[in-house]
C-alpha cells in the first residue's frame, strides 16, 4: 500500500515539472517567434529604403516582385506588409499583430514609429507626433516612418 501511495507521489511531481517545462518551452517559442516576425518585419522596411536608393524618384506603392533584388538571402515574403512612398518619405505598415515591445527595443524607442490614429502617427509609448500619415494606411496599423 505505502508502495502505491509513494509510487502516486512520485509520479505526480514528475508530471507536474514535465507540464511546467512545457509551459516554459511554449513560452520560449513565442518569444523567439514574435522576434522573428519584427525582424523580418525590418527586413522588408529595409528592402524599401534600398529600392528607394535605388530609385529615388519613385512615388507610390511597391509590389513585392519589385521588393524581391532587395530582400536578403534567404527572405521569405510575409503577407500583409505593405509600403507607400511620397516625395518626402517611406511609409511601411501593416495590421499584422507583432510583439510591440520587440519593435520598440529593435529602433531604440524611435519617435517614427507608431500606429496610426485617425491620419495620425501616435509612437509606441502613446506620444503624437504631428506626423501626417497617408489615407491609404489603415487606421490602427503598425506603421514605420523613414525617408
Amino acid at each position: 500500500m505505502y508502495v502505491l501511495v509513494f509510487f502516486l507521489m512520485v509520479s505526480s511531481i514528475l508530471l507536474s515539472n514535465s507540464l511546467e517545462l512545457a509551459e516554459v518551452k511554449k513560452d520560449r517559442i513565442q518569444a523567439v517567434t514574435s522576434d522573428v516576425k519584427v525582424v523580418s518585419f525590418l527586413a522588408y522596411r529595409k528592402a524599401v529604403i534600398d529600392y528607394r536608393s535605388s530609385n529615388p524618384a519613385f512615388t507610390g506603392q511597391l509590389s513585392l516582385v519589385d521588393l524581391a533584388p532587395y530582400f536578403p538571402l534567404g527572405y521569405q515574403e510575409t503577407p500583409g506588409w505593405n509600403n507607400v512612398i511620397n516625395t518626402n518619405n517611406i511609409f511601411v505598415y501593416t495590421q499584422e499583430t507583432m510583439n510591440i515591445d520587440i519593435l520598440r527595443n529593435r529602433l531604440m524607442n524611435s519617435m517614427l514609429v507608431g500606429h496610426n490614429d485617425a491620419g495620425g502617427l501616435i509612437t509606441l509609448s502613446g506620444s503624437q507626433t504631428n506626423i501626417a500619415l497617408p489615407p491609404i494606411i489603415p487606421n490602427g496599423s503598425i506603421v514605420i516612418v523613414g525617408s
